[in-house]
């Protein structure tokens, strides 16, 4: 891999406790990607972190559940205050309420 010439994306990953998640999470960390991590707790996401941070991603995790919308609001809010700036976000959370989308 060639050196980087500038600052890692920081990207946000909704269920990234597991599964394909987990899966995308992991691939950011490898291109050097900064990641905020989210699922309905934590600890399914230490796991990750702990994969993501040997690969030398920088990782911070927020527990939601964003089938509440007033979590969706508080997410934004910590994953701006953590990394100032979110540049992708990755909606892979499976939440499913029966409303018309």
């Amino acid at each position: 891999m060639a050196a980087r010439t500038e600052e890692p994306k920081v990207i946000a990953i909704t269920g990234a406790s597991r599964g394909i998640g987990r899966c995308i999470a992991e691939a950011f960390a490898g291109e050097g990607a900064d990641l905020i991590l989210t699922a309905t707790s934590l600890e399914g996401l230490t796991e990750v972190a702990e994969n993501v941070q040997a690969l030398g991603a920088k990782c911070d995790l927020i527990a939601a559940d964003l089938g509440d919308e007033s979590e969706t609001d508080r997410l934004f809010q910590k994953a701006v205050k953590a990394s100032g700036e979110v540049e992708i976000l990755v909606n892979n959370a499976g939440i499913y309420q029966g409303k018309p989308f």
